[in-house]
């Protein structure tokens, strides 16, 4: 009976010290996260499709943002959201899913969300996991040229 409680202090503490190992602020969130983020907001980017022909409004490409660390209420929490503008972002939806008629080039871009982000996956934690190595390793972490995408609200 004694083994059971000395095996269990061990266990108990050898979850305390990986916790706190692992354990991250939330601005340390924010640097991984928006590292990540900046590469997932470049493949959306080049994957958005494009119209030339759109003079008067936005460019769904231009409508593109992420704020670094915070979320879609613009808390600041460690995570970062990348997605349009509550104006695109709709458009962006139907041009993904599909609608009722489309044309042949409509076609063609279906589901360019969805393909760009299962393309960016292995690219974000790659970047992430680099930024967390940074961080550990006593540097600042975090891409600053990502920062510098971002888009202000």
């Amino acid at each position: 009976m004694a083994d059971d409680l000395n095996f269990a202090g061990q266990l108990e503490s050898w979850m305390n010290a990986l916790e706190n190992k692992v354990k991250l602020s939330g601005e340390q969130k924010a640097r991984i996260n928006t590292a990540g983020a900046g590469v997932l907001y470049e493949t959306l980017r080049q994957a958005t499709p494009y119209n030339p022909r759109i003079k008067t409004n936005k460019h769904m490409r231009d409508a593109l943002m992420f704020s670094p660390g915070k979320n879609v209420d613009n808390l600041p929490n460690g995570d970062t959201d990348v997605g349009w503008d509550k104006d695109h972002a709709y458009i962006a939806r139907i041009m993904n899913d599909g609608k009722k008629k489309m044309s042949v080039k409509e076609q063609a871009q279906l589901h360019f969300k969805d393909r760009a982000v299962e393309k960016a996956r292995p690219l974000v934690q790659e970047a992430q996991a680099k930024a967390y190595v940074r961080m550990m390793n006593g540097g600042g972490g975090g891409d600053s040229s990502a920062k510098s995408k971002a888009s202000a609200d």
